[in-house]
This record gives structure tokens, sequence and C-alpha cells, in this order.
């Protein structure tokens, strides 16, 4: 299949072998932040992002594995836990959150060898693992690695003026500060329906502990009790350097919309203020996906993305590579 545009080079074959495949070590993040910064600039990262978003987790299990030649760490694919509910089956999934290989050394083989250790790993831990990849991460894992492709996907996007201007006359909506009074089961899957991680301890190590991007949370109440929240970002485009805002993630008690059109009546007024005039987000919340389609007929498609999935377990694969079945927001890849 040939090298998919990697190159080595002026590197010989005897350097490419001597490149060593091994498990994380705690110390490694320091190595592989240097990684970071040469192999993926666009994105701002660190240590405590990294520890934050792999030995950090609060579902307590990462996979992580670096390449390493002459002692300098030229590689990192790293897996990250988190819960999957398929209607009220809980199964052990993993996100595949980074991957990154030192331009020097992108070569096909570098990336299988990095990559096939890990995945041997997560066969003994996990029964799933998915991903956003971007297209050329998606064709390799396709290709190459067993990964199926559930679809491609847009974002929306809308202008800010079209978000409804007034809050319903009961609805009260607030800045949450955190996140303890969200609970687990706002949420409840269908049967068949696959849905990824929430509630309030999720959102507090996702959004609150998150050691570069800041989100802010609105909550929505009636009657003095909490029935909804939404999660903004303010995202600056490195392109044009336009702020745009982004939707990261949105939630009622029993899938109602109505908290949703006070909760959007209040983004559009903290938007306003900060003179953001486009919001985009991932209609891809399966209770809510009507509601918006009829709220904004008129959005246009923004960047796209892809979602991947590879079954450790055959018995999951039938449902699990459905478009269909998947309910997932920004929140669930925003600054992994």
């Amino acid at each position: 299949m040939g090298d998919l545009g990697y190159d080595l080079g002026d590197f010989a074959r005897s350097i490419v072998a001597a490149i060593r495949i091994r498990d994380y070590r705690p110390g490694d993040e320091y190595g592989i932040t240097t990684l970071f910064r040469v192999g993926d600039p666009r994105h701002e990262r660190s240590v405590e992002y990294w520890r934050w978003s792999n030995s950090g987790s609060i579902y307590g299990n990462f996979l992580s594995s670096v390449a390493e030649y002459d002692d300098t760490i030229i590689g990192h694919y790293a897996l990250v836990g988190f819960p999957l509910l398929v209607g009220k089956h809980r199964m052990h999934a993993a996100f595949g959150q980074q991957a990154v290989i030192h331009p020097r050394f992108r070569n096909l083989k570098v990336f299988m060898d990095l990559a096939c250790e890990v995945f041997r790993r997560a066969k003994k831990v996990y029964d799933v693992l998915y991903a956003f990849p971007n297209d050329r991460m998606v064709e390799l894992k396709t290709s190459l690695l067993g990964w199926t492709r559930v679809e491609r996907f847009a974002a929306s996007e809308v202008r800010v003026d079209a978000l409804p201007a007034e809050i319903p006359r009961t609805l009260r909506v607030r800045r949450l500060d955190g996140y303890g009074e969200i609970p687990a089961d706002w949420y409840d899957p269908a049967e068949g329906e696959i849905a990824l991680a929430g509630g309030g301890a999720f959102l507090e190590w996702r959004l609150a502990r998150h050691p570069i991007y800041h989100y802010v949370t609105l909550a929505v109440t009636e009657g003095g009790i909490q029935i909804g929240y939404m999660v903004l970002k303010l995202y600056r485009e490195p392109d044009t350097g336009e702020t745009i805002g982004h939707l990261i993630d949105y939630e009622t008690v029993g899938g109602e919309t109505r908290p949703l059109v006070g909760l959007l009546a209040a983004a559009r007024g903290f938007f306003q203020f900060h003179g953001i005039q486009r919001l985009r987000f991932w209609n891809k919340k399966k209770p809510y996906q009507e509601f918006f389609n009829t709220l904004f007929p008129d959005h246009r498609e923004a960047f796209e993305s892809n979602l991947a999935v590879l079954p450790l377990v055959d018995q999951s694969k039938d449902i699990l590579v459905r478009p269909d079945h998947w309910s997932f927001a920004m929140v669930h890849s925003d600054a992994f």
C-alpha cells in the first residue's frame, strides 16, 4: 500500500530498526509534551494536560505506549477508558485520543508498531475502542488496523442572532460554578441507543479541571429545581483569528426541549456581549436532533469529523457500526 505520503528522507532502515516500542513510564510525559510541540504544534499541550487526559482520568484506566529512539520519545499513542452505554448495558470502552509521530520519523512502520502494541494490550481490558479521527488517520485505521468508519459528519453552524431571544417566563438561567448538582442519570438511553459518558463527575473532570481551556456552563431552573445545563466555549480560529462560539454540551431532565430554549437565549446574550457572530455545535445527541433541525432550518455545515470504532467483542459489532444509534456531543472530543 505504500507509506501514505510519509517519507524517511535520509534516514536509513537501520535507524527505523533501532526504534523501541514500550509502555509508558512515569516521567515520560515530559518527553511526550516535547513531541506534541514538534509533531502537532497547532494545538497547545503541556505536561499538566497530558496528566489530566491520561493518568488523571476519573475512570482510572488508560493505556499509553511510546516509540523511543536514542532515549528520545519520537512517537506516542494513548487510550483512555470511558463508560459506554448501549441501552441499559454498560460496556468497557476506550477513547483513542492521542496519536503523534515525530516529523523526522513519520514512516508507516513506526505508526503501525506503536498502534498494534496499544491494541494488543487493549484487548485485555476493553470491549470496544472509539475515536473521532481526521481524514488521514481514519484511512490508516480502517485500511490497516481493522477499524470501521461509522460515519463522516459535519458540525452545524448558525448565526448567534438566530438563537431564541427570550427565556421562557417560568425559567431562570444562571452561571454554574461547579458540576456537583448535575446527576449522572438525567439521560437514560433507549434500547439499542449508544450514549457516551456524562453526568456531574464527568463534567467536573472534563471541563472544570481542564488545564488549558476555559468553559462557561449555564444552568436552567424552574421552581428552584435544576432541569438542564449547557456548556459554551470561545474558540479562536487559528487560520483567520476569528473567535467563534462553540456549544460543547447540553442536557435536560428527560430530554425536554423547553429548557433548551431558555439556555439558548442566555447563550445568545453571552455570545453577543462578547461580539461573537457565529456558533458551531455537533447536533448528534439523539433526543434533541429534531428540535435543533426545526429551530435552525437554514444552518450550514462547518468542519467535518469522523466517528470510527474498533469492536473487540464480536457480538457488539452489529450495533456499534450503525450511525443512527450513537448519541454524543463536542464534549466527548473537544481539546483531548
